[in-house]
């Protein structure tokens, strides 16, 4: 990491290149970090600007001596900034457009457990609805709870504020007895 104002803050100010043969005597540029440590004294920079107008970075070359830099070489070096930036701004899109599917697929799952519990609760309710007795009420509302829950088994317990204890009064699925060890 350099600190300071480095030539790549220099070229993102810009819209066109910076091409630098000499830092020598450009007082401009005398406290760029870099000419002192590592000895640039030429410096070629293409602005990296994304087709939303973002400036990202630079793309740049430097010399550790005088550098006259031809158009040939801004054409290089611009072509290759381009190159690069494409394939950025490609990645970019690519990671958004899987941000995109991942929360399509997040909404159809929380829509799917969203309907899969409407229909659990009308189908309880309509359980509710239709019986009198609350052992049938109690024992259908289990049953309800392994179909659509997909669970193993379900129980409703009760509890008996008598006798401080909790009581097995329903049980659908998998150890369905209501007394004995599995209760």
């Amino acid at each position: 990491e350099v600190g300071g104002r480095t030539f790549c803050h220099y070229t993102l100010g810009s819209d066109s290149p910076l091409a630098i043969a000499d830092v020598t005597g450009m007082p401009a540029f005398e406290d760029v970090p870099t000419v002192r440590s590592l000895g640039v004294r030429a410096y070629l920079g293409i602005p990296m600007r994304t087709s939303a107008g973002h400036h990202i970075g630079s793309f740049c070359a430097i010399d550790v001596r005088p550098h006259p830099w031809s158009d040939q070489d801004v054409q290089i070096l611009t072509e290759l900034a381009h190159s690069a930036l494409r394939e950025i701004e490609l990645r970019m899109a690519l990671r958004d457009a899987h941000g995109r599917v991942e929360e399509a697929r997040e909404r159809e799952r929380r829509d799917q457990q969203r309907a899969r519990l409407l229909g659990f609760s009308a189908d309880v309710a309509l359980h509710l609805s239709q019986a009198d007795d609350l052992k049938v009420v109690l024992q259908r509302c289990t049953e309800r709870m392994v179909q659509h829950l997909d669970a193993a088994f379900a129980r409703i317990w009760t509890v008996n504020a008598t006798a401080g204890v909790l009581e097995l009064q329903a049980s659908a699925g998998r150890a369905t007895h209501l007394d004995g060890p599995h209760s």
